[in-house]
């Protein structure tokens, strides 16, 4: 039960730091934009986090040891990944992170 109930905290997370993605631009709109509002007023890839909250949640519902073998796979794929978005955000968007105490992947941890 717990297991469900984090997956599901997690794939919300991801659909809603997605749908936050795909509104940046209007169509015909090829500029970059710095995410904001839900996760991503915390980290720079909220939809990372999401997803890795869902592959916790999956594996601590199998209990399997291929549930957590998917688990490190996927972290430590997103986490790299993260941190590159996290400094590309730095260079591309500086003004706009001064001041904002964004992580790159959990929330007020790293």
């Amino acid at each position: 039960i717990i297991g469900t109930i984090v997956f599901f905290i997690g794939w919300i997370i991801n659909i809603d730091s997605d749908r936050s993605i795909r509104n940046l631009r209007q169509p015909g709109d090829s500029n970059h934009y710095l995410p904001h509002g839900g996760m991503y007023n915390y980290v720079t890839s909220a939809n990372y986090f999401g997803e890795l909250v869902e592959w916790l949640g999956f594996a601590i519902a199998t209990w399997s040891f291929a549930g957590l073998v998917f688990f490190i796979w996927t972290f430590a794929n997103l986490v790299p990944r993260s941190n590159a978005i996290y400094h590309h955000y730095q260079k591309e968007f500086s003004q706009d992170m001064q001041g904002k105490n964004l992580r790159r992947v959990f929330p007020f941890i790293y």
